[in-house]
């Protein structure tokens, strides 16, 4: 290939090699929270960043003691609950001593109910019988907290990888193979499910071609902030050895999940 002098990619000063690579991953992260915002504004998701009550099941203690939709659960027993996940937990420990006391807010005004919430054995737990708003977002709301939601999702991928890596928890891995057929099993489920997938895999291939691997955008980020660092560039010969060593371990590593997902494939 014929490259004009001074035009070709290791001609770039090193800054300006550092943000062409970091621009590939930098776009699949994007897309994964432009993907979601779409998703909430479109889709909509279940609101489980407060307390207030989204609907009431049948035939369960909400019921008998007359909650209702649009009530906010602010305490369990005297202590404050602030989100959805907390709020469930201390019912359920709390209930499993006894009666609990809930402190509801009804269009402004306050007022405590003692309810005893015996174990159901259908969920397999003790349940009050409430469930979580299911909200659409307008287009900014959307956006920030689509990004708000990738940036929790990246933090619970990464520490999913670091346990992993210390063998301190077991993760499933797949490849083109598994990753085109949970593609294909989304999409039978419809188009919201398909763009969720399609998120999440976004923000996987973003992150993933982060990590400071050789042959991987984050391995060549590596070199070059080294070389930033000391002002000296490691000669391309040896560093072309290395992510051509990184690349055949990384070739090698996706030949054996294939593997495996052909294999899990057959034995269905």
């Amino acid at each position: 290939e014929n490259v004009i002098p001074g035009k070709g990619f290791n001609d770039k000063k090193a800054w300006q090699r550092f943000l062409i690579l970091f621009n590939g991953p930098l776009v699949n992260v994007f897309l994964a929270i432009i993907l979601t915002a779409f998703f909430l504004s479109g889709h909509g998701v279940v609101n489980m960043t407060s307390t207030a009550v989204g609907s009431i099941m049948e035939n369960l203690p909400a019921q008998a003691e007359g909650l209702q939709a649009g009530d906010l659960i602010l305490s369990v027993n005297g202590e404050s609950v602030s989100n959805w996940v907390e709020m469930a937990r201390s019912i359920r420990e709390a209930a499993s001593t006894g009666p609990v006391t809930l402190e509801i807010e009804r269009e402004g005004a306050r007022f405590k109910k003692t309810i005893s919430i015996p174990f159901n054995s259908t969920y397999g737990a003790a349940l009050l019988g409430v469930r979580p708003p299911f909200v659409r977002y307008g287009a900014f709301t959307a956006l920030k907290n689509a990004f708000s939601y990738t940036v929790s999702m990246s933090i619970e991928m990464i520490q999913g990888i670091i346990r992993w890596a210390l063998r301190a928890q077991d993760v499933e891995v797949t490849g083109p193979i598994g990753i085109a057929t949970m593609a294909g099993e989304a999409a039978k489920q419809g188009i919201w499910t398909f763009i969720s997938f399609l998120a999440l895999i976004n923000l996987n291939l973003g992150l993933i071609n982060l990590f400071p691997f050789p042959a991987l955008d984050g391995g060549r980020l590596v070199f070059i902030l080294g070389e930033i660092a000391t002002r000296k560039r490691l000669p391309e010969r040896v560093e072309n050895y290395i992510h051509f060593v990184g690349f055949v371990l990384l070739i090698s590593l996706i030949l054996f999940i294939t593997w495996k997902d052909i294999s899990r494939i057959f034995s269905l």
